[in-house]
């Protein structure tokens, strides 16, 4: 049987909980540090296809990460979604 000591604390938990819970609601989803570029279709991030990020590269406003085993020419290419926003905000300001 808890003691009213134990339930003073268990509520006390509950309310910083809460609390941290609803910090975390005002500040909104967390954006990804890195995304997969997109096979096929717009990235779920941005809406930009897959040709516009490699446009982006080519033109310097940001550089795609590239993971691949020693010895393959395939793997899994990262698009970094700071400099992503960056060049986005680039490109609207002209």
């Amino acid at each position: 049987m808890p003691t009213e000591e134990d339930l003073k604390r268990a509520a006390l938990i509950l309310e910083i909980a809460e609390a941290i819970s609803n910090q975390f609601r005002a500040v909104g989803p967390v954006p990804p540090e890195f995304f997969p570029l997109p096979q096929k279709g717009p990235d779920p991030h941005f809406g930009l296809s897959r040709s516009t990020y490699y446009d982006f590269e080519k033109r310097g406003l940001l550089m795609l990460v590239r993971l691949r085993k020693a010895g393959n020419q395939r793997g899994k290419v990262l698009v970094p979604y700071q400099k992503a926003l960056a060049a986005i905000r680039k490109m609207a300001n002209g």
